[in-house]
């Protein structure tokens, strides 16, 4: 038996069989050399190289935390009997990953120990030009840990090998002299969107001087959920992180639910516009933009910016008039009303800054003013961002009053009886 690393899990050969046993914590990196020249030609990859009918995404990068799994073949070609024949990739400079080549690939028949007596290491290749089918590559999402996606990574493609027949086999380090590399091949892994925001306020009159924190959502995406706050009114600010597109489907090699990315919506913002660099429809009224799985592929990287516009708090005051009796002389227009000292109009409503306010009017002795609705009795208001609020002021005449009084005089003649031709006035 032998017992190899094989990129966070380790695999079992047994009588020819292989078994991986992925562990559950896949690591990014399993072997990190400097990187070698592999300048030597014992053993190559033939040009074209991979062939790009192979590629196929078996798990793609939907999440930063995800490992990709990528199959492809390619043909090599060995000068004369090379033996425990590796392989493995090297990315930024760094071999990240490498594992004895049979093992990491479908094919038969090319491998065999030629080495006597046979050893259980590494397969042999004898000279000449042979075709290695189904090579799987595992593949870190955020190779460089910031934790963003890397939907499309630049990868070189490297072989070693021993030169003579008992050498150490695996696990063998990919280095000079006996290596040789292929590319670097671009690899298109997953498709990511990147957030734009941009929020601004014509008005003026916003707490933050039109910038805000914005959350947005999507069942289509890793993660679910992100929060973008703008800096500087205007001026589209980015997401820290970027999402990874969900639901891959490695039999037709798509994503076929599309993308449905939402901001969530609150009454102080008034969404304007939603467009994202792969095309598709946006429902304002909803917050959504939806992007069809026919404009993206593999590899994209999607920018959706949302633009924003400030809704300020607003406030209307009404002025009703009541004179029943028709004996004044005033009407709704001819009290002077104001907003903290600032003349409004009845039934206009304006713009107001979140925060406290008061409403009042020119008094007239000749009426009585009763301030309701959102204010306080005396005209006070506390206004919070995206509140439609109004007030209203009812002005009562004072109508005029007459009061009569009765009086009697009784004329008895002082004798207390009333008699007969006795008057009272």
């Amino acid at each position: 038996m032998k017992i190899q690393k094989y990129n966070g899990g380790f695999s079992f050969k047994i009588l020819g069989v292989l078994i991986i046993c992925v562990a559950l914590m896949v690591t990014s990196v399993v072997f990190a050399y400097p990187q070698p020249s592999c300048t030597a030609k014992e053993v190559t990859i033939l040009d074209p190289g991979i062939d790009p009918a192979s590629i196929k995404v078996i798990d793609a990068c939907e999440c930063a935390s995800d490992t990709a799994l990528i199959e492809y073949s390619y043909s090599i070609k060995a000068n004369t009997n090379r033996y425990d024949i590796f392989a493995g990739f090297a990315v930024n400079g760094d071999v990240v990953y490498d594992a004895c080549l049979e093992d990491i690939s479908t094919t038969t028949g090319v491998f065999s120990s030629l080495e006597s007596p046979p050893e259980n290491d590494c397969g042999d290749i004898p000279g000449g030009t042979h075709l290695v089918e189904k090579i799987q590559m595992q593949v870190s999402c955020d190779p460089d840990g910031d934790g963003n996606i890397d939907p499309k990574q630049s990868i070189s493609l490297l072989l070693g090998w021993t030169a003579a027949a008992g050498g150490s086999g695996y696990p063998g380090v990919i280095s000079d002299p006996k290596c040789s590399t292929f590319g670097p091949v671009d690899f298109d892994m997953g498709i990511t969107l990147d957030l734009a925001k941009t929020s601004t306020d014509p008005s003026g009159l916003s707490v933050s001087s039109g910038t805000d924190t914005f959350n947005f959502a999507s069942s289509t995406t890793c993660p679910t959920t992100n929060t973008i706050t703008t800096l500087t009114d205007g001026v589209a600010q980015t997401a820290l992180k970027n999402m990874g597109v969900t639901g891959f489907d490695s039999a037709t090699q798509s994503f076929p639910a599309g993308v449905v990315i939402g901001e969530d919506l609150t009454a102080d913002w008034d969404l304007t516009s939603i467009s994202c660099s792969s095309g598709g429809t946006a429902d304002l009224g909803a917050g959504t933009f939806t992007i069809p799985p026919g404009n993206i592929a593999l590899g994209d990287n999607v920018v959706c910016t949302f633009a924003n516009t400030y809704v300020p708090p607003t406030l209307k005051v009404t002025k009703v008039v009541v004179d029943p009796l028709n004996l004044g002389t005033k009407v709704a227009g001819d009290f002077p009303l104001f907003i903290d000292s600032i003349g409004t109009t009845t039934g206009t409503a304006v713009d107001i800054s979140a925060g406290l306010h008061k409403v009042s009017e020119t008094l007239d002795p000749n009426y009585t003013a009763v301030i309701s609705g959102d204010c306080a009795a005396d005209g006070t208001i506390t206004a919070a961002e995206g509140d439609v609020l109004s007030c209203t002021i009812t002005n009562t005449f004072n109508n005029p009053k007459l009061d009569v009084t009765k009086t009697s005089t009784v004329n008895d003649g002082g004798d207390g009886t009333l008699d007969v031709g006795d008057t009272i006035s």
